[in-house]
């Protein structure tokens, strides 16, 4: 099977290159997803984000607030260090498990989208690997789209590798 590797900065197209690979009946699998799964109130990453964090991350029905917790994190490296050391590990268990069963389904080819591949040390063992790339004003505009003030898209924009 071959193992394909989508990674880029934040808001570059990188779910837009995965539809390509969807479109022609090739699995994806997304690692922001499946970070999403995992904090999930009753998760075991969910407690320990709360520990790490506080409940003033929680919303009123006790699920983490992600853009709280996304405003704590992109202000403060060692906070988004701490943060990444909870969930990294876990989705890479994730990861292995999901190629492994595209591998057992015999698919010909699997693609994961990774946006930290090389942070969250998930950079080896692919076969391709394609790195999306957009102008920093464009990936400002599409981040300001999803609700960021201009400062929040910047912090996000500048916390990942160029």
């Amino acid at each position: 099977m071959v193992r394909i590797a989508i990674t880029g900065g934040i808001a570059c197209g990188k779910s837009l290159v995965g539809s390509f690979f969807t479109a022609r009946g090739i699995p994806v699998g997304d690692t922001d997803d499946w970070a999403h799964a995992l904090i999930r109130k009753g998760q075991p990453v969910y407690r320990a984000v709360v520990k790490a964090f506080g409940r003033r991350i929680l919303e009123p029905s006790g699920e983490i607030d992600r853009l709280v917790l996304g405003r704590q994190v992109f202000r403060d490296p060692a906070a988004r260090a701490r943060l990444n050391r909870l969930i990294h590990p876990a989705v890479r268990r994730v990861c292995a498990r999901w190629l492994a069963r595209q591998k057992a389904a015999r698919s010909p080819a699997a693609v994961v989208i990774v946006p930290l591949l090389y942070e969250a040390k998930m950079d080896r063992g692919w076969d391709a690997v394609i790195c999306v790339a957009s102008p920093h004003r464009l990936q400002g505009q599409r981040l300001r789209a999803r609700g960021l003030d201009p400062r929040e898209a910047e912090a996000r924009i500048a916390a990942q590798m160029s």
